[in-house]
């Protein structure tokens, strides 16, 4: 039974609006929450150096404080925007047919159950809509049309679909 939660919140964060249903209004969605993305973190690095360092910082205390705090941000930042390019541009997977053969290989060991809404630690479900067991992590996507191995990687602000 699904808790009060799971019937307002939608299944992605594009199925908010009737818009994103098609590919044509979801690949739009999708652009827009990237160029969303990128520009937090490109008014965060502006408002922060630019801003901070160099007009309030220098104001409160020391100049030199400015370079060391400069350094880290900007390390810390670069990190940043790096991990978000390398989860845009990583495929998510699709469930390969070794994982499909080797269920049927090893039928007696391996249990598939149904899918429940939740995460089910250990346990291989079967897909409703391509009617595949399919590994715990992986989910159907409604968009590609596949079961895809790491769905938490797979959304509509990286757009890896």
């Amino acid at each position: 039974r699904a808790s009060a939660w799971h019937l307002h919140v939608p299944a992605m964060a594009g199925e908010c609006c009737g818009f994103a249903d098609t590919p044509q209004g979801y690949r739009w969605c999708t652009r827009l929450a990237k160029l969303f993305c990128l520009s937090i973190f490109a008014a965060e690095s502006l408002s922060y150096n630019v801003v901070f360092l160099g007009r309030l910082l220098p104001a409160w205390v020391r100049p030199f404080c400015s370079f060391p705090l400069a350094v880290v941000f900007n390390v810390l930042w670069c990190l940043s925007v790096c991990c978000y390019l390398r989860a845009m541009f990583a495929d998510p997977g699709v469930v390969p047919k070794q994982w499909q053969e080797f269920v049927q290989k090893e039928d007696t060991d391996i249990t598939v159950s149904a899918p429940r809404h939740g995460w089910q630690p250990g346990v291989a479900t079967m897909c409703k809509d391509c009617n595949i067991p399919r590994p715990e992590r992986s989910h159907h996507c409604s968009h590609c049309k596949v079961c895809v191995l790491r769905y938490d990687h797979h959304c509509i602000w990286i757009d890896n679909c």
